[in-house]
């Protein structure tokens, strides 16, 4: 089929507000039971198995977005079967050094071991329905899969030990992930084989970019937490849930840009990256005027902390947004090669500056530092756009 404006606006939008409702709902709910320690496991299992967000955009996202309608029918399958089969096989290595060890490490392995393959199943069928059969379905599916997350922890807090609770997310979203993939026909391991090999060109350089960014996001809440404690890993997940409404609009306008429904030019840029900005900082405003007792319920024991970095985690969110705009806009005018290598950089740049930031100055320097390095790289990608287009 063919993408039209038309067949965008709500349909992106809904995967992207339930998916970030039901992750503050989780968050919320799994506070009822946990303390600041467990929710900090929470949050790094968490970050952790979101590396499969972006990975799905990279190995089946980005490749269809730049074949024609016919290819992206033909090869859809096959991206989507590589990308669960490989996560599956990263659980399986998770699940064994789980079971080797004892204690909360086990409690973080085992739920990444089953939380990457159930992300990489519903986002990967996600970027194949959104370009093979449009973005209603692909939408009212993945918003369905988020839902049932929701549920299952809804249960897990009821019943469930605290480990469990931890775990029930990523269950979860396992057994909605597989009920999408079995009734859509299955997976295809010569396709999956196909991909890998011949067509491994076409995906592999945006992994490079993606795969940095990932261990960024991972390295984040361990090293606040090697650096601050697990508190601080736990406060860091609170903010970037409190952040939920700026959160939404950059997966909406990067889903909106990557899928071609806006043309490629600066104006596009510019009103994109200004919407952000204004957002991010009327969200830090609305935290900061906002009681602690309303916050509670929402971010549990945390709540209070958050003040303490409140305006540096606003700087970070703004630049993050519009360096989020400027990338996916590159990914549809420079080769896939450079967009990987900048990628590349640009966390680098990202990971020095939290390191440094957190040995300076904990949990306030490091979401600084990275509040600093993402403003460079904003205004790195800004300059490459106006450069060419």
């Amino acid at each position: 089929m063919t993408l039209t404006s038309t067949d965008g606006g709500v349909w992106v939008l809904l995967p992207q507000a339930v998916s970030r409702l039901t992750a503050l709902f989780v968050f919320a709910a799994a506070a009822r039971r946990l303390d600041a320690e467990e929710l900090g496991l929470l949050a790094v299992a968490t970050a952790v198995t979101a590396g499969a967000f972006a990975l799905a955009a990279a190995v089946v996202g980005k490749p269809l977005a730049v074949l024609d309608a016919g290819e992206r029918d033909r090869l859809g399958r096959h991206a989507q079967s590589f990308s669960v089969v490989a996560a599956l096989a990263v659980g399986v290595v998770l699940t064994a050094c789980g079971l080797a060890l004892t204690g909360p490490v086990r409690t973080a392995l085992l739920a990444c071991a089953v939380g990457i393959p159930a992300t990489m199943a519903v986002e990967s069928h996600y970027w194949r329905s959104v370009f093979v059969h449009g973005r209603r379905r692909a939408g009212v599916v993945l918003s369905a899969c988020y839902l049932s997350q929701a549920a299952a922890v809804t249960l897990a807090v009821l019943v469930l030990s605290p480990t469990g609770v931890v775990l029930s997310p990523f269950v979860g979203l396992a057994l909605a992930g597989t009920v999408v993939i079995v009734a859509d026909g299955g997976l295809s391991l010569s396709g999956a084989r196909a991909w890998a090999g011949e067509h491994r060109p076409s995906w592999l350089p945006y992994v490079f970019g993606v795969v940095a960014a990932v261990a960024l996001v991972q390295a984040v809440p361990i090293i606040l937490a090697l650096s601050a404690g697990l508190a601080a890993a736990s406060i860091y997940r609170a903010g970037e849930l409190a952040f939920g409404a700026t959160n939404l609009l950059i997966g909406v306008v990067v889903h909106t840009h990557l899928t071609g429904i806006a043309p490629v030019a600066l104006r596009t840029y510019w009103r994109s990256a200004v919407a952000l900005v204004v957002l991010a900082v009327a969200n830090g405003l609305v935290i900061g005027v906002l009681p602690t007792s309303v916050l509670r319920p929402f971010l549990g024991p945390v709540a209070e902390q958050l003040q303490e970095v409140l305006v540096p985690f606003t700087a970070l969110r703004a630049a993050l947004g519009v360096a989020s705009v400027g990338s996916v806009l590159l990914v549809r005018i420079l080769t896939a090669r450079r967009v990987g290598l900048y990628g590349v950089a640009c966390a680098g740049i990202s990971a020095l500056a939290l390191v440094a930031g957190s040995l300076a100055g904990g949990l306030v320097g490091g979401v600084t530092g990275l509040a600093v390095a993402e403003i460079m790289i904003a205004m790195f990608y800004g300059r490459l756009l106006v450069r060419r287009t």
